[in-house]
């Protein structure tokens, strides 16, 4: 019964720690793309800054040049702002995590219903209450999942 529980808190460790992975792939991919539309927009903003000081110095055709860049950099940070974080997300999120947090999870299943007695065999009394326990443990688990993240 001991290598079971130990077996479970194994699955358990490796559940948590795939999912921790996920979470801060998920948040990097996030704060990747913040950082790639933030400067874009930055070097637009500033490509038009130099057009205008351009245009104004007389130097007509070096302001055209500095807005033909700008419209570059717009059209990068419109790029970033469309796929940047989808593309992002797919090369961040490791596929090894997704297979090792569905193996695990399969074996805490697994382990689980091999230590839950079937309820014909109980009475009607002990069978209601694993199913209330089972209930309650569920209500728990998705609690904690909408404040821990990575759970």
């Amino acid at each position: 019964m001991q290598s079971l529980w130990l077996r479970y808190i194994k699955l358990l460790t490796i559940s948590l720690e795939a999912r921790f992975e996920l979470a801060l792939g998920k948040w990097a991919a996030r704060l990747l793309t913040v950082i790639l539309l933030v400067s874009s927009l930055a070097v637009t903003l500033l490509l038009l800054t130099a057009a205008v000081v351009t245009w104004a110095a007389g130097a007509v055709r070096w302001g055209y040049g500095f807005l033909i860049g700008a419209g570059l950099w717009a059209a990068l940070s419109f790029v970033v702002t469309t796929f940047g974080h989808s593309l992002l997300r797919r090369q961040m999120i490791s596929r090894e995590a997704i297979y090792r947090l569905r193996l695990a999870q399969s074996g805490m299943r697994l382990i689980e219903r091999s230590l839950s007695d079937s309820p014909g065999e109980k009475g009607l009394l002990p069978g209601l209450m694993g199913h209330i326990g089972r209930l309650l443990w569920s209500i728990v688990k998705q609690w904690l999942r909408k404040w821990v993240p990575f759970l």
